[in-house]
């Protein structure tokens, strides 16, 4: 204490220096900060418990130092009144008209045992970082309940965040908006954003190690640019989106990616993953690793595919709708796939239904057939063209090109092709053919209703 008996908190005793890491603190460890200095390259790793009484943590540099101290000082502004206030939650709490501005003033330090900061449904306010960084160490940083957006409007410095040591950034029942900021949370097994409102992203970065953002059921949820990134790092079935119940998520740009770099062990990853609800990609570019099994899409809900490119596989026991776009990988279809339009290079394997009215379908490298029928396959347009003498459709169930009436049985628009086999009908499968087709091997053409492909058959139909 000092003479006057006022608290005194030093910013200079003890000293904790290091080229690396000032304090590292495991998930389970507890720290209390009540007065020093820490100068690192990283200065404190981990969730602070406590700290002294009225007092803040201060993080500034000292050459190319982290350095955190206490101190009391004043870390958000309300715009429209110029007032400051030594805490978020505290500026929150005195705005009092709608479509108000809080801008940070300096980088704040959460505690793990410090309040969510809670944004009440009566609130329509904009909370600007100013290229500032928020730490926190709470399970939960932000609880939205009414209009909030998120912004920096620094974000071309490249140096303002909001990052969480132990838990989410956001957990949102209101309308929220992302618009030029990032967000990430280093803690495995936890979402960055929890979203059972309307999640709004235009822009910025959003990051986690597992899970990214999850949408849940009455969820509504709109990627109109920016990047949403599952890190790399040592987790299992990681998801940068996941979409529950019956939320719907809308993707018009943007990038999503699962991973960055590899899986450190042998796990599955997805772009997006939904068990129920609606996804719609607009436009979009969605990556993950092939490092191991990686999905761009698992879904066992509705999907559609109105453009964009899609750089993995695609997993659906649902409904799948692709009306364009490009997709690098797989199609695994056991539920109900119709391809419309689109370029798909890679394999398809049908276990269900497979409609095919449009679209060109192509296999990569390392697969003998561009697609492989198991039960129902029904194509009416399109190309399915087979590379380096593979073939182009095996047909191990029901296979029908072209529509039972009575229509002109030539169609230009339906094509299957191959340099080795066109249709490979297995023994005791069933053929439809409508249409007038073209096979070709080893130079030798043929071309009609009753003639399709170099395989074994024993059940064939074809137009009246």
């Amino acid at each position: 204490l000092k003479d006057d008996g006022t608290l005194d908190v030093s910013k200079t005793n003890p000293l904790i220096k290091s080229k690396g890491k000032g304090i590292l603190n495991p998930t389970t460890g507890i720290i209390n900060f009540y007065d020093g200095i820490i100068k690192a390259k990283v200065a404190i790793t981990g969730a602070i418990g406590e700290i002294e009484n009225g007092y803040s943590i201060v993080t500034t540099s000292e050459n190319d130092l982290e350095v955190k101290y206490l101190d009391k000082k004043a870390v958000a502004k309300i715009k429209s009144t110029n007032k400051e206030y030594y805490s978020l939650q505290e500026a929150i709490d005195n705005v009092d008209k709608q479509d108000e501005t809080i801008e940070i003033l300096d980088n704040i330090d959460l505690l793990s045992t410090d309040s969510e900061i809670s944004i009440p449904s009566s609130k329509n306010l904009t909370i600007d970082i100013m290229g500032y960084k928020i730490s926190s160490g709470m399970a939960n940083l932000f609880d939205n309940q009414g209009v909030l957006k998120l912004i920096d409007s620094k974000y071309s410095d490249g140096v303002g965040s909001i990052k969480s040591s132990n838990g989410s950034i956001i957990k949102n029942t209101g309308e929220i908006t992302i618009k030029d900021i990032s967000l990430s949370t280093d803690l495995k097994d936890k979402e960055t954003i929890n979203n059972s409102g309307r999640l709004i992203i235009n822009s910025g970065k959003v990051e986690s190690y597992t899970n990214v953002i999850l949408n849940n059921a009455s969820g509504i949820f709109n990627i109109n640019g920016g990047e949403i990134l599952l890190s790399e790092g040592n987790c299992a079935y990681g998801k940068a989106i996941i979409n529950h119940g019956t939320g719907k998520s809308i993707i018009t740009s943007g990038t999503i990616s699962a991973l960055k770099g590899k899986l450190s062990r042998s796990s599955d990853a997805f772009g997006i993953y939904t068990d129920a609800g609606i996804i719609q990609i607009d436009n979009a570019t969605i990556n993950a690793s092939s490092y191991y099994t990686s999905y761009a899409i698992s879904s066992s809900a509705d999907v559609i595919i109105n453009n964009g490119i899609m750089n993995e596989n695609i997993s659906s026991s649902g409904t799948l709708t692709i009306n364009d776009g490009k997709i690098l990988g797989v199609i695994n279809n056991s539920g109900t796939a119709s391809i419309n339009g689109g370029t798909i290079t890679g394999y398809i394997q049908n276990g269900n239904i497979l409609n095919i009215a449009g679209g060109t379908i192509s296999n990569s490298a390392g697969y003998d057939e561009v697609i492989r029928n198991s039960n129902i396959l029904n194509m009416t347009g399109g190309k399915v063209v087979a590379q380096n003498n593979k073939v182009a459709i095996r047909n191990l169930a029901t296979l029908t090109l072209g529509v039972d009436d009575d229509s002109d049985i030539s169609n230009s628009n339906l094509i299957v092709s191959s340099n080795g086999i066109a249709i490979l009908n297995e023994e005791d499968k069933i053929f439809n053919y409508y249409v007038k087709f073209t096979a070709v091997r080893k130079g030798i053409t043929r071309s009609g209703k009753q003639s399709f492909g170099f395989g074994q058959s024993k059940t064939e139909s074809h137009g009246k």
